[in-house]
């Protein structure tokens, strides 16, 4: 349908919705998938330098839901748990899809480890690069995720070490657990950020079983704070996409508890040129 039609970092989409980074783009198998049901594009699950790479906890997803309808989702998941050997792999496999291949990374303050993943990414066929400086639980030990994202002047130097490193769209994809985000998106523009991707999940505790003493999900016999998404997040993510078209000259990808057509085209109206989803293709899927 021409008239969904959209250009975004100088690529032109079938149309403006997004499948983002995260369970729905482990592998090439599914992001084949989503472009074959006709969404727009997709984003790679994040990748980061093999030496941060390791599995995954289980249990790592607890849902709420009400009559079978999505509520929100909390999810303690990491990023990839594949090398970049298997991901080159995996890339290569989609370069004849008709939507621009969108690649999420992350590495830790290490200015370098920031530029080889983006010269890694330009090498291997992206047309587009998602800086993941966001993720509420992205390793904090190693000082990942969102340790950078809310500190504006990090983001600031992440962005612009991958900038001047590769030829590609690079867009920076925000925290929502931070105090102002307009500091952060303007700390991100003026790194030479082409785009900016908000919002990533939000830190909080879903649910809590007073019966047993133990929060949502439990994982090797203890609970945590994570990552939140699905409807409950909508607000926030709305009332941010509407401050960031405020504050920057940027364009904006606008994402968090998109459901519905409706709420695409409420953070379309706020100031978004693309939108993504996650949580509701995992909870309804890609159709």
């Amino acid at each position: 349908m021409d008239e969904l039609r959209v250009e975004f970092l100088g690529h032109e989409f079938d149309n403006p919705f997004i499948i983002g980074s995260a369970s729905p783009t482990v592998d090439g198998a599914h992001m084949r998938k989503i472009v074959e049901k006709g969404w727009g594009s997709y984003i790679v699950k994040t990748l980061s330098l093999d030496k941060n790479v390791r599995p995954d906890v289980r249990p790592r997803l607890s849902g709420m839901g009400r009559y079978s309808h999505l509520f929100g989702l909390q999810n303690c998941e990491l990023i990839t748990t594949h090398t970049l050997d298997w991901w080159e792999r995996e890339l290569r496999m989609l370069r004849d899809l008709d939507a621009p291949m969108i690649v999420s990374i992350m590495a830790t303050p290490e200015l370098e480890d920031w530029a080889t993943m983006g010269r890694w990414c330009e090498e291997n066929g992206a047309d587009i690069i998602e800086l993941n400086v966001s993720c509420p639980h992205g390793c904090p030990e190693e000082h990942m995720g969102s340790f950078i994202g809310q500190d504006p002047q990090l983001v600031h130097d992440v962005t612009k070490a991958v900038k001047d490193d590769v030829s590609i769209p690079v867009m920076t994809k925000l925290t929502p657990n931070v105090m102002d985000i307009t500091q952060v998106g303007k700390a991100a523009e003026k790194g030479g950020a082409d785009a900016l991707t908000a919002i990533n999940t939000v830190a909080g505790i879903i649910d809590v079983d007073i019966y047993n003493a133990t929060t949502a999900p439990f994982v090797l016999g203890k609970g945590t704070i994570a990552g939140n998404s699905g409807p409950q997040v909508r607000p926030i993510g709305l009332r941010i996409i509407a401050e960031l078209a405020q504050s920057v000259n940027i364009p904006l990808s606008g994402i968090g508890g998109i459901d519905s057509w409706y709420n695409a085209i409420e953070y379309i109206m706020l100031g978004a040129t693309t939108t993504q989803n996650v949580t509701a293709a995992m909870w309804y899927g890609f159709g």
